[in-house]
């Protein structure tokens, strides 16, 4: 009887276990991309979509905020963001490239963007890396890696890394084009896109450490996923991932590894870690 038990938890336990998939949703550069090109009506539109999206799938996610795009118009968004229970996040005041500001510039810019955040910045603490630079020279790394950990600071990392946004420029023109079959032509290839970088990533993660790990994935506040995020939610969850908040999915011990990459690439952190074999 008792071989049979262990059998049992054998075939049915394990297999769960190892073949697990869960995911938890980023959404960057809040309130909305490119805000100055739509009118307050479609942000709006925009905005609500996605929300209902989330809603829908249950899905709870941390929303990074470019502090200089708050406004007295756009306070509702991060208001309503937090009502539903998702959670806001720092993505600096102005969104700058690392690389090509000082260290000192960049510190004072996230302090910026927490200043406009301070009503709305959700615990623990998350700050996201614009374009996901985090320093081209170990020195300009380590000391903000530093700072951040000074100001009590959790680095949002992302695992599942993708083009995205090129997606969306795209999109945003066919839109103000009026070109719906162009729209229509972009969406459909811009989640075959999504799911060959998930299965990239996933692959990776299993090479790299023999098993699945809680993956984080980066999208964007955007026109594109006011109409896209909902099939690509519905993908996911046909292919029996699981939603879990970036809480979760930091507490895999994956991402406690060291960032061992030096340079300007702005890439996932399967990217970044170094497995000896």
């Amino acid at each position: 009887m008792k071989m049979l038990i262990i059998i049992i938890f054998v075939m049915i336990i394990v297999p769960k276990i190892i073949l697990s998939k869960e995911l938890a949703v980023t959404i960057d550069d809040l309130p909305i991309v490119h805000a100055n090109v739509f009118t307050q009506k479609q942000q709006k539109i925009i905005f609500n979509k996605i929300l209902k999206t989330l809603d829908k799938y249950n899905v709870k996610i941390v929303g990074f905020v470019i502090g200089q795009e708050i406004n007295s118009y756009n306070h509702y968004m991060l208001d309503t963001l937090l009502a539903k229970g998702h959670s806001i996040g720092n993505h600096t005041y102005s969104h700058p490239y690392y690389k090509e500001v000082t260290i000192d510039f960049y510190c004072n810019d996230i302090l910026k963007g927490e200043k406009i955040l301070e009503p709305w910045l959700s615990e623990p603490k998350y700050f996201r890396y614009p374009m996901l630079h985090q320093g081209e020279t170990r020195f300009k790394k380590d000391t903000m890696k530093n700072f951040l950990l000074g100001q009590h600071y959790t680095i949002a990392h992302v695992s599942i890394d993708n083009d995205e946004w090129m997606y969306n420029a795209d999109y945003e023109e066919a839109f103000f084009n009026k070109d719906e079959n162009k729209m229509k032509e972009i969406g459909l290839n811009y989640l075959e896109h999504m799911k060959e970088r998930t299965y990239f990533f996933e692959s990776m993660a299993n090479n790299k450490l023999g098993r699945n790990i809680k993956h984080i994935l980066l999208i964007h506040m955007n026109l594109l996923n006011s109409d896209y995020l909902e099939n690509l939610l519905e993908w996911y969850k046909n292919e029996k991932w699981h939603y879990i908040t970036l809480q979760e999915a930091l507490s895999d011990p994956v991402y406690q590894i060291e960032d061992q990459y030096i340079g300007d690439r702005g890439i996932s952190f399967l990217e970044r870690i170094y497995i000896n074999p």
